[in-house]
C-alpha cells in the first residue's frame, strides 16, 4: 500500500471518527426547522401545526412528548431511532398569549454505572454560583465552598426549606443516592444572591431523561378573541394646567357585549394608567385613573404656552377601537431659553432661571409632593424596576454596613467589658481602702482613748500630789504656829 493511499485511508478513517463523535455529541431531540413558529389562534379553537422531530444521538429515544402540554399537545412518540426524523402533527391548545419555549422531552436507555466523583461549586456573593445548572449520576458529590464573607443557606426553592447552612469559609457535600431535580440557590441573611439553579440526578441503569438533550420549540402566540362591546365614560375631558404641573382624572369602561373584553390596552402620549392591559367580564364596569403629564410633551418655550392642546387616547382590545379627545390648556410661564432639551445643562439652567423669575409657580415650590405613577395598584405597587447587579451592589453594601456595625458593636461591647472590669477593680480597691480607713479609725479612737486614760490618771496622781502636798503644809503650818504658843 503506497504512502497516498494509507493516507487517505487514516484521512477517512478520522472523518468516520469525526462524525460518529458528532452524532454522540449533539444536541439529542431537536426541530428540524427550530425557527420561532408565529401563531394567531382563535380563542377557545386548536391551531393545528406540522413539526419534523430528528434525534441526532447514536441512540433511540423513547417517549417523546412536549414538557407543557397545557400549550401544545401532541401524539406521545414511542420511539425515535438514531438518526432518523420523524414528520409529527401538534396542537396549540392554550387560549392565552405565550411568548416562550416549551422543551420536547425524550428517554433513553443509559448503563452508565456510578462515577463516585465530586462537583466543587463556588459560592461568592458577587458572582454566584460558579457552576448553577447541570446534570450528574446518582451517587455523585457535590460540595458547595463558601467564599462570602457570611455564613449562607442553601434553599429548597421548590419546598421552600433551609437544605443546609455553610458558615463564612466553610463547606458542605451532599450526595444524591436516587434520581431526582434539586432547584436551589444560595441565601445571606434572608437575601437570595444567586439565580435558582437546578442539579438533575440521573439514574446510572434504566430509562432516563437528561434535560441537556431536550429540544426547544419557540411559540409566539397570540390569541384572536370573539367580539365584544364596551361603553365609555370619562368624567372630565378639559384640563388647565399650569407649566410642568400635571393632573389626574378618571374614566369608566362598561363592558355591554355578551363575550369577555381582553386584554384592553389604553394609550396616550400625554398620559399615565394606574392599569393597564386587563380584561372586564360582561356587564362588569372597570375604572381607570390617568395622569396627564404634559412635562414631557415638548412645551419648550414661551410661545408653547397660554395655548390649548387637543390630545387623544386610544382603547384597544376585542372590540371597536375607542378614540377620546382632550382639551388640555397650557397656562402662560416665561420660559427663556429651552431650545435644546436633550442638554442637560441647558435644562437645568432653564429651571433655574425659570423658577428665579416665576418663584410663585408651583413647579418652583420646593415643598415634598408625592406623585402617584405607573401601572401597579394597591399598597404594595412597586413599579421601579433594577438589574441583578444593581440589587447585589445595594444588598452588598448594606452588608457591608451591616458589618461594621457589628464590628463596631463588639469593640464597645469589648470596651464595655473592659469598662467594668476596670470598675470591678476600682470598686475593690475602694473597699479595701475603706476597710483599711476603717481599722486606722478603729485604731486611731483606741489610742485616743488610751491617751484620754493616761492623761486622766496623770491628772489624778498629780492633783492627788498637789493635794497632799497642801495638806503637808496646812498641818506644818499648824505646828509650827502651836511650836510658837509654847514658846
Amino acid at each position: 500500500m503506497s504512502k497516498i493511499t494509507k493516507s487517505l485511508v487514516m484521512v477517512t478513517l478520522f472523518l468516520i471518527i469525526l462524525l460518529n463523535v458528532n452524532i454522540c455529541i449533539a444536541d439529542g431531540i431537536s426541530l428540524v426547522n427550530n425557527e420561532t413558529k408565529i401563531i394567531n389562534k382563535t380563542f377557545n379553537s386548536p391551531y393545528e401545526i406540522t413539526l419534523d422531530i430528528t434525534n441526532s444521538m447514536g441512540y433511540s429515544f423513547y417517549d417523546i412528548n412536549f414538557e407543557n402540554s397545557s400549550i401544545i399537545e401532541m401524539d406521545t412518540i414511542a420511539e425515535l431511532t438514531s438518526g432518523t426524523t420523524l414528520t409529527v402533527n401538534a396542537s396549540i391548545v392554550t387560549d392565552s398569549k405565550f411568548l416562550g419555549d416549551v422543551k420536547i422531552k425524550g428517554f433513553y436507555d443509559a448503563q452508565v454505572g456510578i462515577e463516585n466523583e465530586t462537583i466543587n461549586i463556588d459560592v461568592d456573593f458577587n458572582d454566584g454560583l460558579s457552576v448553577c445548572s447541570f446534570t450528574t449520576i446518582k451517587g455523585n458529590k457535590i460540595m458547595w465552598n463558601n467564599l462570602v464573607s457570611d455564613d449562607v443557606i442553601i434553599k429548597n426553592e421548590d419546598t421552600g426549606v433551609e437544605f443546609s447552612s455553610i458558615s463564612e469559609g466553610g463547606n458542605y457535600t451532599t450526595n444524591f443516592d436516587t434520581p431526582e431535580v434539586f432547584r436551589y440557590s444560595f441565601y445571606r441573611r434572608g437575601y437570595r444572591f444567586t439565580d435558582i439553579c437546578q442539579i438533575t440526578v440521573l439514574d446510572d441503569t434504566g430509562r432516563v431523561n437528561n434535560p441537556d438533550f431536550d429540544g426547544l420549540i419557540s411559540l409566539d402566540i397570540g390569541i384572536i378573541y370573539d367580539p365584544t362591546s364596551v361603553e365609555l365614560l370619562v368624567i372630565e375631558r378639559n384640563f388647565s394646567l399650569e407649566f410642568f404641573e400635571q393632573e389626574e382624572g378618571v374614566l369608566t369602561i362598561k363592558n355591554i357585549g355578551t363575550k369577555t373584553a381582553y386584554d384592553v390596552n389604553l394609550y396616550g402620549d400625554w398620559f399615565n394608567f394606574n392599569k393597564n392591559d386587563f380584561d372586564i367580564n360582561p356587564g362588569e364596569t372597570t375604572a381607570v385613573v390617568f395622569n396627564i403629564k404634559q412635562a414631557k410633551a415638548g412645551i419648550s418655550t414661551t410661545n408653547d404656552t397660554d395655548r390649548w392642546y387637543t390630545k387623544n387616547m386610544t382603547i384597544t382590545g376585542n372590540f371597536d377601537t375607542i378614540t377620546e379627545d382632550f382639551n388640555i390648556f397650557i397656562e402662560y410661564a416665561n420660559i427663556e431659553n429651552f431650545s435644546d432639551m436633550s442638554n442637560q445643562d441647558t435644562l437645568i439652567d432653564m429651571i433655574v432661571n425659570f423658577c428665579r423669575d416665576n418663584p410663585d409657580e408651583a413647579f418652583c415650590n420646593t415643598d415634598s409632593k408625592v406623585i402617584y405613577s405607573g401601572n401597579g395598584t394597591g399598597d404594595n405597587a412597586f413599579n421601579v424596576t433594577f438589574e441583578q447587579g444593581q440589587v447585589n451592589k445595594f444588598i452588598s453594601l448594606t452588608f457591608e454596613t451591616m458589618d461594621n456595625i457589628e464590628t463596631a458593636l463588639n469593640y464597645f461591647i469589648e470596651d464595655k467589658e473592659q469598662y467594668n472590669n476596670n470598675l470591678t477593680v476600682m470598686a475593690k480597691d475602694i473597699s479595701d481602702l475603706k476597710s483599711l480607713s476603717v481599722q486606722e479609725t478603729e485604731k486611731r479612737e483606741e489610742s485616743e482613748t488610751n491617751w484620754l486614760m493616761i492623761t486622766i490618771i496623770i491628772a489624778l496622781v498629780i492633783i492627788s500630789g498637789l493635794l497632799g502636798f497642801g495638806g503637808y503644809l496646812l498641818n506644818r503650818n499648824k505646828k509650827i504656829e502651836k511650836y510658837k504658843e509654847v514658846v
